[in-house]
This record gives structure tokens, sequence and C-alpha cells, in this order.
């Protein structure tokens, strides 16, 4: 998918305002596949301030932040279009942890969208 550039202005000064520097979005860092058999789909970062992840697939998957999620251990997200939102103002230092899932019932697959805070160069400080 190409991705415009976002214009800068108003939305940057209050994007740099709302996490204290510039931020710059992702999709789908690692993996898009979740199985029967528990999958990464984020890994740690501690600069990410918000996550999205939609389960665009046919069978619902459970969310978990460690390899131990399970239909009993997670957070159930609905196949067909389930979203599970997480941003530091609402999660605090959740939004930084790995993310993991599984989709016991059969594969499945999942959009994933990350907003990361950029370091601020030194001039800057």
């Amino acid at each position: 998918m190409v991705q415009e550039t976002a214009p800068f202005g108003a939305l940057e000064e209050l994007t740099r305002g709302r996490f204290g520097g510039p931020t710059t979005s992702r999709e789908n860092p690692i993996n898009t596949a979740i199985s029967t058999s528990v999958t990464a789909i984020l890994r740690s970062n501690p600069d990410r301030v918000g996550w999205l992840i939609t389960n665009v697939g046919s069978f619902d998957i459970y969310l978990g932040y460690d390899a131990e999620v399970s239909a009993t251990n997670g957070v159930p997200i609905q196949a067909g279009g389930g979203t599970a939102i997480v941003s530091f103002e609402e999660d605090g230092m959740d939004c930084g942890l790995p993310v993991f899932g599984l989709a016991p019932s059969g594969a499945s697959t999942v959009f994933v969208r990350q907003l990361i805070r950029l370091p601020i160069p030194i001039e800057e400080i």
C-alpha cells in the first residue's frame, strides 16, 4: 500500500503537543497471519504511544501481553472487524508491551497500525 505523506501544519503541531515530539505510524510490523499457535503481533517498544489491531479474518482471535495467551487467558476479538485499540492515555505502559495473538479455531488475518513517538533531536531540547 502506498502511503501519502501527512501534511504539516496544524496537524503536526497538535500531534507534537499531545505526544511531546514528532510521531510516525506504521502498518503490520511483524505478522498479520494469526494461527492456532501463539503468534507475536507487536514487539515491545517503549516509544509506541498507541496501537490498533483489527481482526479482518474469518475466525475469532485472542490477544494478550505474553506468550501464554489462550481462549481463557486473552482478550477476545471477533472475526470480521473486531478491533482492539490501546493508547498511552488510557492504558499507560501497556501500550509499549509486546502483543501476542492466537486463533484457536483456525488461522485469521489482522490489520495492525501503531503510532510511534520519534526521538527528539538534541538541538530541539
